[in-house]
């Protein structure tokens, strides 16, 4: 399933291929302007919630690789896991590949977004993210308020609209998997400009989600 965020070079001739040689296999949405990372995300959740089980999304430069996929699923079904979510953690035996300046760009933000969350988190952010299509209604009915900070916001819907608070216990229904592989493409969308502006939507969420309604 892919979503084409208003593109303007040939991805979406390139996609049309696919689907003609994978029609029983691949479909595709595209937004006629670009709209950005969250409700492209949020589209492609919603076309793929009444056509299976288990849906999940995966970023088109794939940094995560695709034989990845079987391993958050085999721990989704492991036990009574409802999401599960690869986490970029660089120990032994695993290659993590990360420009410097990003990752720890990155930690300083993890540690806000787990303050806003409540919660424990080492990588929200990781677009690497598997689960049961029984949390799709409360995480993505409604728009989000951030083109890129959507994750935070999923989580915080998933933990105050399902019930889930046992996040940093053996028990817990939110999983985080350290990857074997990830390599940083170095062709990304996200600029320092747009660093900037997730924390200030960090800043938003924490305020809206601060309330006790819905935003």
């Amino acid at each position: 399933m892919f979503v084409d965020d208003g593109s303007t070079d040939s991805t979406g001739e390139v996609i049309a291929d696919q689907i003609n040689r994978y029609p029983d296999r691949i479909a595709a949405l595209r937004n006629e302007t670009n709209l950005g990372k969250g409700e492209s995300v949020r589209r492609g959740v919603l076309f793929a919630f009444s056509r299976a089980d288990l849906v999940g999304y995966w970023d088109a430069d794939l940094a995560t690789p695709l034989d990845a996929i079987p391993e958050l699923v085999v721990e989704l079904e492991r036990g009574n896991a409802c999401l599960v979510m690869g986490s970029r953690i660089k120990i032994a035996g695993h290659e993590i590949i990360r420009n410097a300046w990003r990752h720890y760009l990155g930690r300083v933000f993890a540690t806000l977004a787990s303050t806003v969350i409540g919660h424990g988190f080492y990588d929200t952010q990781c677009g690497a993210k598997v689960f049961r299509k029984e949390i799709v209604e409360a995480c993505f009915t409604q728009p989000f308020l951030s083109k890129w900070c959507f994750d935070i916001e999923m989580l915080l819907r998933l933990i105050r609209f399902s019930g889930i608070t046992d996040i940093n216990t053996v028990d817990s229904r939110v999983i985080e998997v350290p990857l074997r592989r990830w390599t940083d493409t170095g062709d990304t969308r996200l600029g320092v400009t747009d660093v900037f502006r997730m924390g200030i939507d960090l800043g938003r969420i924490a305020c809206a989600y601060g309330r006790d309604s819905r935003p």
